[in-house]
């Protein structure tokens, strides 16, 4: 049986992928709006079907982190270090949630519409500057901290 604390670094490369995915998208179908429109409009719209699915996604990885953090609080000796953690991942969530809503208001007002797409763009790459800072300090919590191993090391 698989130890509980384990889903949260497990299910966090979901919403990973998938902002950049939804990022790379964006961008380059952005780039195509004028050149090639059909196909620009196919990266657009896949590139919202990941921008509204990912943030769900995203927060079950938050969930699972929480989970995670009662189950091994007791045996890790540096929290300042998790609860930086889960603070950049909270201003990657606040980024995204501003993403959310250019989106919506994108479809909504015709006039600003591209104005709406590129302020989501610039809001995701945001997202995902910030997003990378929580994956990779979640990957020293583990490598270089211990957190979540079997052989945790000791407090001093």
């Amino acid at each position: 049986m698989i130890r509980e604390e384990l889903y949260h670094p497990m299910f966090s490369h979901f919403p990973i992928v998938m902002f950049a995915l939804a990022l790379i998208t964006k961008l380059i179908g952005l780039s195509l709006l004028k050149l090639r429109p059909q196909a620009a409009n196919y990266l657009l719209t896949t590139a919202k079907l990941l921008i509204y699915i990912s943030p769900f996604l995203f927060l079950i990885t938050i969930y699972l982190g929480d989970f995670a953090l009662d189950q091994i609080k007791n045996q890790f000796c540096d929290l300042f270090q998790i609860y930086k953690h889960e603070e950049v991942a909270y201003y990657a969530l606040y980024c995204f949630l501003v993403v959310l809503a250019l989106e919506a208001v994108s479809e909504l007002k015709h006039n600003f519409k591209i104005h709406m797409q590129v302020g989501a763009l610039i809001f995701l790459f945001c997202g995902n500057y910030f997003l990378f800072k929580t994956a990779h300090s979640g990957a020293l919590l583990v490598y270089d901290l211990g957190a979540a191993v079997k052989v945790a090391p000791k407090c001093n």
